[in-house]
Parts: C-alpha cells; structure tokens; sequence
C-alpha cells in the first residue's frame, strides 16, 4: 500500500512526527496552568444520569467550564473477580504494560464515552472523581459483600482502587485536565460509624489517619503514573466544627488536613453546606471564609482553592404554613449561590461547583409536619456550627436522645432531598438562571 502511495520512508517518518505533534498539543490544550488556573464554573450531576439527554441540554446552556463527573469503582467494574488479597500497588505499578490494555476492556465505559464526548464538544472538560470508598461506589466481591478494606485487607484495597483508577485515567486523560481523588476523605472515620462506608466499627480502617493518607498518595500515583501533567485534588469536608475532633480525639478537621495533605495535592478544593438545617439567614459568605481559612494554612499561598461541592436544598412547590427556618425557597436557594460565588472570588478562590444539576424531588417535612422542636433543635444545630463548640446544643441533642435519632433525624433527611437546581420534572429552577448569568460573566476567561 505503501508504495502503492510513492510514499517514502523519510515521509513516513514526518508523517509520525507531525502526528506526534498533533497529539501533543491536542494534550496540552486540555491541561490546566496551576499558575494561570481558571474561575471554574462547574456543577456535577449523578452517575444515573450520563444518559440523560435533556440534562446534558441543560448543562450546555449552563455556561460551564467543567463538569464533576463521578466514576466510581461500582460504575465500570460491578463485581471483582479471581481476587488475589496479596496484590500490591507496587506489582501493579512495575506490571502496567501486561495488565492495562486487558483490563481496560473489561470495565464498563460506553456511557461515559459518549457523555464526555459530547461535553468536550461544547467546550466544557469534565472533572472526573475517581477512588471513593463509599458503599455504593465498590465493588462486589464474588460472595456478594463489598470490596472494602475490611473484606480485602488494606494492601490489597490500596491495589484495587489504584489498578480501576489507573484505567479510568488512561482512557479519558486527553479530556480530563483534573482528577479528584477520593471524597470527603478526612471525616472517613465519621462516615464509616454513620454508616455509609465499610467496615462500620470502631476500629475500621477508615479512622486510620496514616492509611488515609497512604490511600491519597496510591490515588495520586494512579493519575501521575499515567501523566504527570494531569493535576489531582481532594473535596476536603469542612462542616464539621473542629471541637468536636477535639473532644472526641479524632482527627480530620478540614484545616488540619489540608495542611497534612497540601503535598500531595495540586489543587485544594472543599465541600461546605452551610444552610444545610436552616433555611434562613443565608450563610452563603461563610463558603469564602472557608476559602480564607483554607489559604492561610497552605506552604504556597498562591495554590488555587475553589469549592468543589455547595448547595441550598430547595422544596419543588411552596411549603405553606412552617417556621421561616425550614422556608427553602427557590428565591433563597438563588440568593445563596450569588453570595457563595462573589464570596469565594472575594477571599482569593477560584471558583465553584454547584451540588447538584440533577432533578431534585425537593425538601420534604417529617411525618407530621414541622414541630416546635424541631425548630429548637434547628436552631440548636445552628448555634453549635456557628460557634464551633459543641456544648451548651450538645447536651440538648444528648438528652433529647430518641427525639434526635427518629424525628430529628427525619428533618435532615427532608432537607437533605433537596439538593438541586433540576426540579423532579426536569425544569431548570430560578438559581440554574441565576448561575447561568454569573457563570457566563466569566465566559470569556480560560
């Protein structure tokens, strides 16, 4: 065919160089400065609804730079099979010629393919969230019990989780200029005795501050390894007043991670949900004071912070009839992302990425609708995240025990179903219009 073509070998070889070059500067074009880093626009969506094509419409018309994307082990790679619990990072990592490219074509990509795709072609680059040890993103094992470092030993968790992270960063790292690694990881302890990561004791793995700090640097390996150019970040939980790890002796308040943690992350990004119990006033300016305290504890001040999850829940229809502290309006929910947006650039961030573009079912009362106690008890939780002690609210929640855990615990739930800017028809709410301004003010910067 070749010859057929009269082409030579000298052409040949420009024809590979100009193709290299080609890809090389596809690549870079794709990659983000850390000393030029955008205001990032961004919101992210569920992993159900890659398919969703009026939901991709929407996000279109967002005016968005990027998009989270969550991929997580349960997403491309349902159930391990042939486990070896003596698998090592470091065989995988001197193996990765022989079991990459097999591997690969194991897991389940199809939708992400298309979905990426259609997103890169309207200019907005996913970042995709890879390594969460949460229940519902591992793997099962071939007895139907998850892949958690409980299950498989720490060792070998450490292994599958880079040898699925490895191979999500191989397939989409053209697209994807930044990978965050792992979730919320430095209140992994809390969630784990709540109930939401495995295994769920006192001793689990997931208190172990050196093993989750091992588990960041293996998820940092997966992305590096395969570029170095790509960058990594973490979404550093900041909710969680810092006496409370005092008084429990634990670990894991945001400020103290990020700096444990500012080594091996290229961007520091964190999650903050500060009207999350009460409706009214609007905390929104809190976020930048996050932002604030987030800067001052870094080695190199000038290492970007943006918030990489926010949100306001918000009821579908008008709640008529309940205290104006459990009010979620979607007026409100607009207000807050406006003052979350200046407040983070104003305390020197870059940015935000709203929770969530997926439809919302909308803030829902408890059974029996909203009590007198429970606007004590919202007012209580209020003062505890303001002040940052947790007594004199702690003893109120300690002796109203059964209340906390049933009803109490029903109100949070109710709000907690409200995250989003989609209503549960697919409507974009008066905040998506609002961000859709604010986000395309910054249209014209990287």
């Amino acid at each position: 065919f070749l010859l057929s073509m009269a082409v030579s070998p000298t052409k040949i070889c420009l024809i590979f160089v100009l193709f290299y070059f080609i890809t090389l500067v596809h690549c870079k074009e794709n990659r983000i400065d850390v000393n030029n880093f955008p205001i990032i626009r961004s919101t992210s969506i569920d992993s159900g609804d890659v398919k969703n094509e009026t939901l991709l419409n929407n996000l279109i018309n967002m005016n968005l730079n990027f998009l989270r994307v969550y991929i997580t082990q349960a997403d491309v790679e349902s159930q391990l099979t042939n486990v070896n619990t003596s698998l090592t990072v470091e065989y995988l990592r001197s193996t990765v010629d022989e079991w990459l490219e097999p591997y690969s074509k194991t897991l389940k990509f199809s939708f992400y393919d298309q979905m990426i795709t259609d997103l890169v072609e309207n200019n907005i680059s996913p970042i995709i969230e890879i390594g969460e040890g949460t229940n519902w993103s591992l793997a099962k094992l071939p007895d139907g019990s998850l892949a958690d470092p409980g299950n498989l030993g720490t060792s070998a968790y450490l292994a599958y989780q880079y040898r699925y992270s490895r191979a999500v960063v191989h397939r989409y790292k053209e697209y994807c200029p930044m990978f965050q690694i792992e979730n919320e990881l430095n209140e992994a302890y809390l969630e784990a005795l709540s109930g939401i990561r495995s295994p769920r004791t006192l001793k689990t793995p997931w208190g172990d501050w050196d093993w989750l700090t091992e588990l960041l640097s293996t998820l940092r390996l997966a992305v590096k390894d395969e570029d170095e150019t790509l960058l990594v970040t973490q979404n550093v939980h900041t909710d969680i007043p810092e006496h409370i790890h005092q008084v429990l002796h634990l670990k894991g308040f945001y400020l103290d991670a990020v700096k444990d943690w500012d080594p091996i992350l290229d961007v520091i990004s964190f999650d903050g949900y500060p009207n999350y119990i009460v409706a009214t006033p609007n905390y929104g300016s809190d976020i930048g004071n996050r932002t604030a305290n987030i800067i001052s504890v870094l080695s190199d001040k000038t290492k970007p912070v943006f918030c990489a999850e926010t949100g306001y829940p918000t009821a579908n229809n008008p709640m008529n009839q309940v205290y104006d502290i459990f009010n979620y309006t979607q007026q409100r929910q607009s207000d807050y992302f406006e003052t979350v947006f200046d407040s983070i650039l104003d305390n020197g961030g870059y940015g935000l990425q709203v929770f969530k573009t997926t439809p919302s079912n909308g803030v829902y009362p408890p059974p029996g609708g909203y009590t007198r106690e429970d606007k004590k008890a919202a007012e209580k939780a209020e003062q505890m995240e303001l002040s940052g002690n947790i007594f004199p609210s702690g003893i109120f929640f300690l002796t109203h025990l059964n209340y906390t855990l049933t009803h109490f615990n029903d109100v949070i739930a109710g709000s907690g179903n409200g995250w989003g800017i989609i209503d549960s028809e697919g409507n974009p709410m008066k905040s998506y219009y609002t961000l859709q301004k604010i986000y395309g003010k910054y249209s014209d910067l990287l």
